[in-house]
C-alpha cells in the first residue's frame, strides 16, 4: 500500500473483509446488538397502557377515595388552606 495515498472505501472491499474472521466478528456483534435493540423497542411498545385503562385508573387519583379518614384528612386539609388564603387576602375577622 501506497503511504502517501490514504485507504478508501469501496464496494469491492466489503466482501473480503466480511468474510475475514475479524469482518464475521464485527457482523455478529453487529448483528446480537441490533437484534437486542429491536427486542426491547418491542418489549417498550406493548408495556403500554391503553388510554382506557388509565381513564379507568383515574379515580384513585382522589386520596379521599381510599377511606373515610383518609376523606376527612383531605377535607380538613382543603378547609385549612382555605382559611390560610383568608388570611393572607385580609379578610380575617380581626
Amino acid at each position: 500500500m501506497d503511504s502517501m495515498h490514504p485507504p478508501s472505501l469501496s464496494f469491492a472491499a466489503i466482501v473480503p473483509a466480511l468474510f475475514s474472521l475479524r469482518g464475521f466478528l464485527l457482523a455478529f456483534a453487529s448483528i446480537v446488538f441490533l437484534s437486542l435493540c429491536g427486542i426491547f423497542f418491542r418489549v417498550s411498545r406493548t408495556l403500554r397502557y391503553s388510554s382506557s385503562f388509565v381513564k379507568d385508573l383515574e379515580p384513585f387519583l382522589e386520596l379521599g377515595s381510599y377511606s373515610q379518614d383518609l376523606a376527612v384528612m383531605v377535607a380538613n386539609e382543603d378547609a385549612e388552606s382555605k382559611g390560610n388564603e383568608a388570611v393572607e387576602a385580609g379578610e380575617s375577622g380581626i
